[in-house]
């Protein structure tokens, strides 16, 4: 067999599987697609309303109604705002000719469609969280899909000496052997420790995080200002506190034991695991009270520690272990230590990033909102 020949059949190979990797994804974006209009319909869309002259104030509610237009507010004389939640072209078509409506905003009034780029509300319920994540996956399989088959259309026109040579194409073909060397080039980057710096910073996180607990401490106030639960998991970690205020008062008891557990090194996979879960809910009353971007990167870092090594020397493990004559676990590599003390620096770079990225006005000027563990209560 000629070179010409195997390069054709390596251009064939791999054209198939890019291929088949953009099929793939179109059917999950379409999935995704039938999930979010099945359980969340139609984003309601923002539209003005302006009635006639002869519509009473009982006339327009029962319009009001009849239309599905909700959320009204008057904008301008007998122009009102309003989200059309039935989108259909059976409701928007009686809208638009019924005699009750002058005028309307944001409608195409002879295709009886919403203007494509009208403003839209969040979606209701759940939706309002989960609605917007769907919409991001769909987008994403889409424009993955599209990179797919693009490289699958190249494959066919191109040698394979210069098909090889396009961006993307090892990345699609090859995803294992991508991430392994993201991966290595994420670990030449952590910087090497010790098992004695590794257990010196549990020791001193610990810490912090019992003098954190200790000074914002929750209380039974949190379980009656319910109203800043934005998602379904925090009103659902509220819930048994709601139905029991007794147990919020078992909140720090439970972090004191577990976090001292923790600087002392003892049963350390066990009592990490458990600080973590009160920490959760300790974030979960908290945040009844002040914004989620207080705890919020904290809550990441405590995540991402999970898999630290930093109880090998200076801990009652080890002391334990060496008293029952018990063989010292294998020694971890000065990466897998460095991690320890690596993660919690790249969390905050990523938090202050995210945060430069969104701003809030205060008074007038444009404040740039600052990343922050420790958090003030406001009283």
């Amino acid at each position: 067999m000629s070179s010409a020949e195997q390069f054709s059949d390596k251009n064939r190979t791999a054209w198939k599987r890019l291929a088949a990797i953009g099929i793939a994804l179109v059917a999950l974006a379409i999935a995704t697609y039938g999930v979010l209009r099945a359980e969340f319909g139609d984003r309601p869309a923002l539209i003005n309303v302006r009635w006639a002259p002869s519509v009473s104030a009982a006339s327009q509610s029962a319009l009001e109604a009849k239309y599905h237009l909700a959320s009204g507010r008057q904008a301008e004389g007998r122009t009102y705002g309003y989200q059309l939640t039935d989108l259909s072209y059976d409701n928007i078509r009686a809208m638009v000719l019924d005699p009750a409506v002058e005028d309307t905003h944001y409608i195409h009034r002879t295709a009886y469609r919403i203007w494509r780029f009208a403003p839209r509300a969040r979606y209701p319920g759940r939706g309002a969280v989960f609605g917007p994540i769907l919409e991001i996956a769909i987008v994403l399989f889409a424009l993955i899909a599209g990179t797919a088959f693009l490289l699958a259309f190249l494959e066919l026109v191109l040698p394979q000496r210069l098909s090889a040579r396009v961006p993307l194409r090892h990345t699609f073909l090859h995803p294992r052997s991508t991430a392994a060397a993201v991966l290595r080039g994420i670990g030449h980057r952590i910087p090497p420790a010790t098992a004695e710096q590794a257990a010196l910073f549990r020791i001193v996180f610990g810490s912090a995080l019992l003098l954190l607990f200790l000074a914002q401490r929750v209380g039974g106030a949190s379980v009656l200002e319910v109203s800043n639960a934005l998602t379904p998991l925090h009103e659902a970690l509220i819930a048994p506190f709601t139905a029991a205020p007794w147990l919020v008062s078992w909140v720090l008891p439970w972090l004191m034991v577990w976090g001292v557990m923790l600087v002392a090194g003892a049963v350390v996979p066990l009592s990490y695991a458990m600080l973590t879960i009160g920490a959760v809910l300790w974030a979960a009353l908290l945040t009844t009270r002040v914004s989620y971007h207080t705890v919020s990167a904290l809550l990441v870092c405590l995540v991402c520690l999970g898999a630290s090594r930093w109880a090998d020397v200076w801990s009652v493990d080890a002391w334990w272990r060496q008293r029952r004559g018990q063989s010292a676990r294998t020694p971890a590599s000065p990466t897998e230590y460095g991690y320890t003390i690596w993660i919690p620096g790249v969390v905050a770079g990523v938090g202050q990033l995210a945060n430069a990225a969104r701003t809030e006005a205060h008074e007038g000027r444009i404040v740039p909102v600052t990343f922050e563990i420790h958090v003030r209560v406001r009283k």
